[in-house]
């Protein structure tokens, strides 16, 4: 498969994805001290969910209506995106941990 476009809307993905990386190595750095590891592994999973659906928007818009078809796969990222902060209010569950591991009330 060869990629849809060289540089129009592929520069707005880059950024999200070294914030990925770096919360990623946050958590995995924190890991053999002990130090909040499941506050970090928590808002890198959160974050990674959440961005993970705007960039499959984003694909979606680049692609226009080809987005849909099977043919280019997107139409599985968007599916799985959704699913993925939707099903069981998993987002927000791991906003209310996040809270709870800082020492937050939740209601």
């Amino acid at each position: 498969m060869r990629p849809v476009c060289c540089c129009s809307s592929a520069w707005a993905i880059q950024p999200a994805l070294r914030a990925i990386a770096k919360v990623a190595v946050n958590a995995w750095r924190g890991m053999p001290t002990g130090q909040d590891v499941p506050r970090e592994i928590t808002m890198a999973k959160l974050f990674t969910s959440e961005t993970y659906v705007k960039v499959t928007n984003l694909g979606m818009q680049v692609l226009a209506a080809f987005g849909y078809c099977e043919e280019f796969g997107m139409e599985r990222h968007y599916r799985d995106a959704r699913a993925a902060t939707i099903a069981a209010s998993i987002s927000q569950i791991r906003r209310s941990l996040i809270a709870n591991l800082m020492g937050l009330k939740v209601q």
